[in-house]
C-alpha cells in the first residue's frame, strides 16, 4: 500500500479564500472588476494558480484553448466572446478540487460538474445566453482533464482533498504531516464545506419548486445562491441551514412583492419600498438597509406624522436586516415598532421582552440560530430598560436560556460561557431566601450550561461546578413539592456524575448516578412524559455501561442495554432521527462489550446491526462528528467479530474505516475522538498482522 504525505497547500487554501470574497461581495460592479483583474487571459490564468499544484493543468487547457480556437471555422464576436467567458470561469471552476474528488478522476463526470457550478456562478446568464461559450467550455475542460488525469505525476500534487477522497478509495493510505499549518487545514475544509452546503441547499430548494416559484416573483437564482453561501457559513447544522434558507427566499420574495405594490401610506414610503426592492435583488442589503435608516430619520425630522409611515419602514428595515443576517439591527428596529406603539415606558419594557418568546421558540424547536440571536438581543435591549430586581433576574434567567440554545447549535464555547455568566448575575438576584421557586431553576439552568462546557472541554472542574448546582437546586426541587422538576434536575445530576466517572472520577459517582436515575425511572413511567421517560432511560444506559467497564460486570453491561432498547421503543427513526441513532449507537456499544465478554460472535453480529442502523441517520454530510465516532465504533465491532473468525477481510475492511473516520476528524479539527480512534488504528493494525500469521494465504490475496 502506497504511503503519500502532504506538505503545505497554504497557497491554495489562499485562492480559495481569494475566490470566495470574489463570488460573495455583494457589490456585482467590484465582482466584475476583481475577476477581470484575476482572469482576463492565459497569463491571469496561470499566475492565478501558480504553487497551488493546478498549475499544470492551466498549462494544459491554455493549450487546448489556443488550439481549439485557432481551428474555429468563422471566427468573430461570438468566438471572442466565447474565449473570455471562458477565461473568466476557468479560474473559479478548475481552482475547486472537491469537483475532481466527486466526480472520482472522471473527466466527463468532473465536466459536467464544472458546468452545474457556473449554472449557480454570477456568470450563468452571459455563459449559457448562447451555446458557444458551454461547447467551448465542454471540448477544452474535457480534453485537457482526459490528458492531466492519465499522468500519475499530476495526480500527485492536485490537493489534500483529492488524496483524502479519491485515492483512499483506490486503496492509498493517507498519512497528513502534522506540520501542516491548522489554519490552512481548517480554511480549506470550511470553504469546501461551504461549497457543499450550497450546492445542498440548492438541490433541495429546486426538488420542492421553491427557485421557479421565487423566479416568477422577482427573485433571481442568483440571489438566491447568495443568500445560501450566506446561510451556509454561519449554520452548520444542514436543517437548520436550509429552513433558514427557506424563510430567506420568502422574505427577499415580500421585498420584491412591496416593492412593486407598495403601501397605503403615501407616495415616500411607497418610494422608499420601491428602491430597497431594486436592491434587495441585486443582493446589496446593506444598502437597502442604510434607505431603510435614511428613510425613518427623515420621517422623525417631519416630527413623527403618520405613526403607520414609522412603522412601516421599521418593518422594511427589519427585513433587510433578516437577509443580510444582522440580529442587532433587527433586534432594535422591532423595539422601534414597540416605542411608536407604546408610550409607557415600563409597558414597552414588558412588551420587549415578551417579543424574544416567538422568536426563541421558533428558533429552538426548528434550530434557526437567527431568531436565537434576534430573541438574544431582544433580551439585551429589556435588560438595559428594566430597573425592577425580580423583573431583572427573570430577564437574565431567560437569557442565559436564550444564549444556551444558541451555543448548541453554534461551534465553540463563547455562547455557553456567557450563558453562565450571566446565570450567576441572576443568582445575585433570585436568591434562595427571597425567590427559592426561582432559584432553584436557575441553579438548574446553570448546571445545565456548566455540563455543556464540561462536554467541550477537558478536566472534571465544569462538571464539579455543575453537580454543585444541581444538588443545589434539589433542595428546592423536592419529590413531593415538584415531581416533575424533581425527575428533571434528578436527571441532569445523573448525567453530571456519569460524565464526571468519565473524566476519571470516583466509582461512587456513577453508582450515585445509577441509583438516581432507577428512581426516577421507578417514580415516573413511560405513559407520563414518554420522551422524558425514554431520555432517562438513555442516560441509565450510559451510566451502567460505564459502571460495567470499572468493575467488568457483564450483568451490568446487560442491563444496560435493556434500558437503551427501552429507549427505543419510544425514540423512533421517523419521529425522533437524531434521538434514534444515538439510541442504536449506545445499543451497540453495549452488545459490543457483551460481546467481547462472551464465546461466539450472536451479540457482536447484534452490535454491527445497531451500529449500521445509527449510521443510516449519522450520514458523514450531516453529522460528520458523531458519523465519524460511530463509524469507529462499527470498525470495533467488525475487528472483534474478525479476531473471532479469522477473517483477515473482515479486519482490512475495518481498518479502511478507521482510518477514513480519523482523516475526516483530522480536517475538521477534532482531536479528541481522533486520537481514540487512532489506538484503535493500531489495535487493528496489530489483529491484522496476527491474522496474516494464521493465515498466510490470505496474506497473499
Amino acid at each position: 500500500m502506497a504511503v503519500f504525505t502532504i506538505n503545505s497547500f497554504g497557497t491554495f487554501a489562499n485562492l480559495l479564500v481569494a475566490g470566495s470574497k470574489l463570488a460573495t461581495d455583494p457589490d456585482p460592479i467590484n465582482r466584475l472588476k476583481a475577476l477581470a483583474d484575476l482572469a482576463t487571459n492565459v497569463k491571469a490564468l496561470t499566475a492565478a494558480l501558480r504553487d497551488s499544484g493546478l498549475n499544470p493543468l492551466a498549462a494544459e487547457m491554455s493549450r487546448v484553448a489556443e488550439q481549439t480556437a485557432a481551428h474555429f471555422t468563422h471566427p468573430g464576436p461570438a468566438r471572442d466572446d466565447a474565449l473570455a467567458l471562458f477565461w473568466q470561469v476557468a479560474p473559479e471552476v478548475i481552482a475547486d478540487p472537491a469537483i475532481l474528488a466527486v466526480a472520482a478522476l472522471d473527466a466527463a463526470a468532473a465536466t459536467n460538474r464544472m458546468v452545474a457550478a457556473i449554472r449557480t456562478s454570477p456568470h450563468a446568464r452571459d455563459f449559457f445566453a448562447s451555446p458557444l461559450p458551454e461547447a467551448l467550455f465542454r471540448q477544452v475542460t474535457h480534453q485537457a482533464l482526459t490528458v492531466m488525469l492519465d499522468q500519475s505525476e499530476y495526480i500527485a500534487t492536485i490537493t489534500p482533498i483529492l488524496w483524502r477522497e479519491t485515492l483512499s478509495r483506490h486503496g492509498v493510505q493517507i498519512e497528513i504531516l502534522g506540520r501542516i499549518d491548522e489554519t490552512t487545514r481548517r480554511t480549506e475544509t470550511k470553504v469546501d464545506a461551504l461549497h457543499g452546503a450550497v450546492e445542498t441547499l440548492m438541490a433541495e430548494l429546486g426538488k420542492r419548486g421553491e427557485i421557479e416559484g421565487a423566479r416568477w416573483a422577482g427573485v433571481t437564482e442568483e440571489r438566491i445562491v447568495g443568500l445560501a453561501r450566506r446561510i451556509a457559513n454561519d449554520v452548520p447544522d444542514p436543517d437548520g441551514a436550509f429552513a433558514e434558507l427557506e424563510r430567506a427566499v420568502e422574505i427577499a420574495i415580500e421585498v420584491q412583492a412591496r416593492g412593486r405594490a407598495g403601501k397605503n401610506t403615501g407616495d415616500f414610503v411607497d418610494a422608499v419600498l420601491a428602491r430597497m426592492a431594486e436592491l434587495s435583488a441585486v443582493g446589496r442589503d446593506d444598502e437597502a438597509a442604510a434607505e431603510a435608516d435614511r428613510a425613518f430619520a427623515e420621517w422623525e425630522e417631519r416630527r413623527r406624522e403618520d405613526a403607520r409611515k414609522g412603522i412601516e419602514l421599521l418593518e422594511a428595515g427589519f427585513r433587510a436586516d433578516v437577509l443580510r443576517r444582522d440580529p442587532v439591527s433587527a433586534a432594535k428596529r422591532i423595539a422601534g415598532r414597540i416605542d411608536i406603539s407604546i408610550r409607557d415606558p415600563a409597558k414597552a419594557t414588558e412588551a420587549l421582552w415578551r417579543m424574544h418568546v416567538p422568536y426563541y421558540e421558533r428558533g429552538r424547536d426548528r434550530g434557526l440560530t437567527l431568531s436565537l440571536k434576534i430573541a438574544v438581543e431582544l433580551l439585551r435591549l429589556a435588560l438595559d430598560r428594566v430597573s425592577i430586581d425580580d423583573r431583572r433576574g427573570a430577564f437574565l434567567n431567560d437569557l442565559g436560556i436564550g444564549l444556551s440554545a444558541l451555543g448548541s447549535l453554534e461551534i465553540g464555547t463563547d455562547r455557553i460561557e456567557e450563558a453562565i455568566s450571566v446565570y450567576e448575575s441572576a443568582l445575585q438576584i433570585r436568591t434562595r431566601d427571597c425567590e427559592p421557586h426561582d432559584w432553584a431553576v436557575t441553579q438548574n439552568n446553570l448546571g445545565t450550561a456548566l455540563t455543556r462546557l464540561g462536554e467541550l472541554g477537558t478536566g472534571t472542574m465544569q462538571f464539579d461546578k455543575a453537580v454543585t448546582a444541581f444538588r443545589a437546586a434539589l433542595e428546592e426541587r423536592t419529590r413531593d413539592r415538584d415531581p416533575f422538576e424533581w425527575a428533571m434536575t434528578q436527571s441532569n445530576l445523573a448525567g453530571a456524575l456519569t460524565r464526571l466517572a468519565g473524566r476519571g472520577g470516583d466509582v461512587a459517582d456513577l453508582e450515585e448516578a445509577v441509583g438516581r436515575l432507577e428512581e426516577v425511572v421507578a417514580e415516573h413511567p413511560r405513559c407520563q412524559a414518554p420522551l422524558g421517560w425514554a431520555a432517562t432511560q438513555c442516560n441509565l444506559g450510559g451510566a451502567l455501561e460505564m459502571l460495567g467497564r470499572h468493575e467488568g460486570d457483564a450483568a451490568l453491561w446487560d442491563k444496560a442495554r435493556a434500558a437503551f432498547h427501552a429507549s427505543l421503543e419510544v425514540f423512533t427513526r421517523e419521529h425522533t432521527p437524531i434521538d434514534w441513532a444515538s439510541a442504536q449507537n449506545n445499543l451497540g456499544i453495549a452488545l459490543l462489550r457483551l460481546g467481547t465478554h462472551d464465546c461466539g460472535t450472536a451479540r457482536l453480529d447484534q452490535a454491527v446491526d445497531a451500529f449500521q442502523r445509527a449510521l443510516e441517520v449519522q450520514t458523514r454530510d450531516r453529522l460528520p462528528m458523531k458519523w465519524a465516532a460511530t463509524t469507529g465504533n462499527l470498525a470495533d465491532a467488525l475487528a472483534a467479530r474478525a479476531g473471532r473468525r479469522g477473517d483477515l477481510p473482515m479486519a482490512l475492511g475495518a481498518f479502511e474505516k478507521l482510518v477514513i473516520a480519523e482523516v475526516v476528524l483530522r480536517s475538521g479539527g477534532d482531536t479528541s475522538t481522533s486520537d481514540f480512534l487512532a489506538t484503535k488504528i493500531r489495535e487493528v493494525t496489530t489483529l491484522i498482522e496476527c491474522l496474516r500469521l494464521w493465515d498466510p494465504l490470505s496474506a497473499k490475496g
